[in-house]
């Protein structure tokens, strides 16, 4: 049985899946996990493939964009590499972008702000 906050989660990345989805990727794989870390949504598009990870607060009390920090940066990156090499991309874009999932405030509705080529391996763009 999922949690309260695993549900609400779940429903923030099934709105990123619709947002790119709309926006003409193909979903890869969903909770992407090995040891290393997980990876909330691997999109593709053309010659890209996009490891998205989704960040959800009930509440606009600070920058969503500072809770990926370096360490959780390293896990994915980790974890990006492994599939990539798994699902031969080794010829493609890798890129890290991060979905930020806020309530509107001004509605009951929620805002996605999608942040493509939100952090590299190499150096922390955040």
């Amino acid at each position: 049985m999922k949690t309260e906050i695993q549900g609400r989660g779940y429903y923030a990345e099934q709105m990123v899946v619709d947002y790119l989805t709309q926006q003409g990727y193909g979903i890869c794989a969903r909770n992407y996990t090995i040891r290393a870390g997980e990876i909330d949504i691997i999109a593709c598009k053309a010659e890209v493939v996009a490891f998205i990870e989704v960040k959800m607060r009930s509440k606009r009390y600070f920058n969503l964009s500072l809770v990926v920090d370096r360490a959780k940066q390293k896990k994915i990156i980790a974890t990006a590499l492994h599939y990539a090499a798994k699902n031969n991309y080794t010829q493609h874009v890798l890129r890290f972008d991060v979905a930020l999932v806020e309530p509107n405030m001004h509605d009951s509705t929620f805002d996605i702000t999608f942040i493509p080529n939100a952090f590299t391996a190499s150096e922390r763009v955040l």
